[in-house]
């Protein structure tokens, strides 16, 4: 397992010239670890990943050096010195941007600096990264690290920003009760901080009602709610009130002077669209109507000229700061009638639009609906985000191959000025994982080969089945590029993406893969165990949609509690593989809907739960 053939042990990060510098040699460390007293809190656990993780890469365990008490880390027989450039003047670094990292060996010393605790920790794991470490998923079982009793460090000068400066993957139903334990939530932050994701943390939630509480005004002031069917309601903010800019900016104010290292400030409407009716919002609005949600009236128009009041109040006293909504439902449109102020950014939500393409495929209309979207929004501010769904919600667990979509469509986005991305995903790292690892790839350097990544990604994982394994993570990735459907939300269309022959092939693949892991170490085994169950779930969830359609309960239903058993087992074996609830409420879903179906043969066949059920 892992990447045995480190270039003859030699880290080569810059194209530097000069003698190559020993960090550990035969298990003998060089030298010392230096940490700055800058490289406190996130960078703090870095630098204990650091430790662990040439320890167990070569059997030598860095003695650390602490801060000296005028806060400086002695430089002298340090082989590694990690921290900010004012920590170690001997770098000869100058200053570095809060995003910004710099890797430098001079005079026997490895420099890994930051010019935050966030890019610190991003330097440390920029040094992992290039000697060959890798963290697919969490946990123990996606930790590749290549063991070598030598490490060596050629003379280097790198210095880099990473090309998105917020990359957020979150799970979309968090780390409690059915959904998670607590170790869970604690693997999911050991892979993010490892896989450098992170960065200015840019708050874009449904929170338009947070700075105008119902339970606070509703009684003495309906009239700052939205009017919906004649009667005033606290769905929404009726935003064309006057009095309600100067409540806004104060709360927002009050918020930066609590939280000053908060870049924004969220004036996202609730999630509904149940926005206020009143002739003088009406009045404000654009006049279109927007397709990709139900030909409703598009609302952008009244909520910018809201939020730009709002922007223009707080900027007086925060002129560095600025407000941001999601583009999302009846407000994904951009507004016609007025622009985005400079004070408010937009996170533009994949909500309305095909779940297997990118913007970057000519191919898929939607998503260059999209494309079109999104320019509309560049042209008009520089705060420009991005709000994913990885995978789509309401699928099951289901494979959802992404990967090569992520790898293309970074590098358009970034060509278009998306300056991050929140990224709503699941615990569900078994049919998900080779999309989160591209994805934050990507979002550090979306120059990243894509194809060299899978292949190291297999053979890192799989050992002496990494042929097959390639083959079937290319056969998943094929049919979604070749899908005749461009599905939404959930499963309504899902079973038509797949053609028999490719199912057979994935099938053959995953027993090839079976044969050839056998001897092979445990971790390998398991890893291509869980490939099984994840194949033997999508071939029962497509057998399933094929009986039900003809309301056949007698093979119908041993293909869904087949469903059930692989889900049971997968959580038995790894808490992470499948976000366990919602699976097993869609497949029981899916239960309820054949059962009727069979007691009702002579309705004619259509859409069933597996199809439709959001909820």
């Amino acid at each position: 397992m892992g990447r045995w053939l480190l270039v003859a042990a030699i880290l080569a990060l810059g194209g530097g010239r000069g003698q190559a510098m020993v960090v550990v040699e035969e298990g003998t460390p060089g030298g010392r670890l230096a940490v700055g007293s800058g490289a406190g809190g996130l960078a703090a656990l870095a630098v204990a990943d650091l430790q662990r993780v040439l320890e167990k890469m070569s059997g030598a365990r860095l003695a650390q050096v602490q801060p000296s008490p005028q806060g400086r880390a002695s430089e002298q027989g340090a082989v590694l010195a990690v921290g900010r450039p004012e920590d170690f003047p001997g770098a000869g670094v100058g200053s570095l941007g809060k995003d910004e990292i710099a890797l430098r060996a001079r005079g026997g010393t490895l420099y890994v600096l930051g010019g935050s605790e966030q890019a610190i920790s991003d330097a440390v794991y920029t040094l992992l990264d290039r000697l060959g470490c890798r963290w697919y998923l969490p946990g123990e079982i996606g930790e590749v690290i290549p063991r070598q009793a030598t490490v060596r460090v050629d003379e280097l000068d790198l210095r880099y920003t990473p090309a998105f400066s917020w990359r957020h993957p979150w799970c979309a139903y968090g780390f409690r009760g059915e959904y998670g334990s607590a170790a869970a939530g604690q693997r999911w932050g050991d892979w993010y901080r490892r896989n450098r994701c992170g960065g200015d943390y840019v708050s874009m939630g449904h929170s338009l009602l947070s700075a105008l509480p119902p339970e606070r005004y509703l009684g003495p002031h309906p009239e700052y709610y939205s009017l919906v069917g004649g009667k005033r309601q606290p769905s929404q903010p009726c935003t064309s009130n006057p009095d309600l800019v100067p409540i806004y900016g104060e709360a927002i104010c009050r918020y930066f002077e609590q939280n000053p290292g908060a870049p924004a400030y969220s004036l996202s409407p609730e999630d509904n669209d149940h926005f206020c009716e009143c002739a003088v919002c009406q009045a404000l609005d654009g006049g279109q109507r927007d397709p990709g949600h139900a030909n409703k009236v598009v609302v952008t128009d009244r909520l910018v000229k809201f939020f730009n009041q709002v922007s223009e109040l707080v900027r007086q006293r925060y002129p560095d700061k600025f407000v941001t909504f999601y583009a999302y439902f009846n407000h994904t449109l951009p507004p016609t009638t007025v622009k985005l102020g400079p004070g408010v950014g937009v996170g533009l939500a994949a909500q309305q639009f095909c779940s297997i393409h990118g913007v970057h495929d000519r191919g898929c209309k939607s998503r260059q609906r999209m494309r079109t979207i999104l320019a509309g929004y560049a042209a008009q501010t520089p705060h420009l985000y991005i709000r994913e769904y990885d995978p789509a919600p309401w699928t099951a667990g289901l494979p959802y191959p992404l990967y090569f979509v992520h790898a293309g469509e970074l590098r358009l986005y970034r060509e278009m000025g998306v300056r991050g991305f929140s990224i709503e995903a699941h615990k569900a790292w078994a049919s998900t994982f080779p999309n989160l690892y591209y994805y934050a790839r990507g979002m550090w350097d979306p120059s990243f080969d894509e194809q060299a990544a899978l292949e190291e990604l297999c053979r890192d994982l799989y050992g002496p089945a990494a042929a097959p394994m390639e083959r079937y993570y290319r056969l998943l990735a094929e049919a979604f590029a070749r899908s005749p459907v461009h599905p939404g939300w959930g499963l309504k269309e899902y079973h038509l993406v797949w053609s028999a022959d490719q199912v057979a092939a994935l099938g053959q693949a995953v027993a090839a893969a079976e044969q050839m892991a056998r001897g092979a170490d445990a971790q390998v085994q398991e890893r291509v165990l869980y490939v099984r169950l994840e194949y033997n779930y999508l071939a029962d969830y497509l057998a399933f949609v094929r009986h039900a359609e003809t309301g056949d309960l007698d093979r119908g239903l041993p293909a869904a509690q087949r469903m059930l058993r692989t889900i049971e087992t997968q959580y038995r074996l790894n808490e992470d593989l499948c976000l366990r609830p919602e699976c097993v409420k869609r497949i029981e879903r899916l239960i309820l809907d054949l059962r009727h179906r069979a007691q009702a043969t002579s309705q004619a066949p259509g859409g069933g739960p597996w199809c439709t059920a959001r909820g």
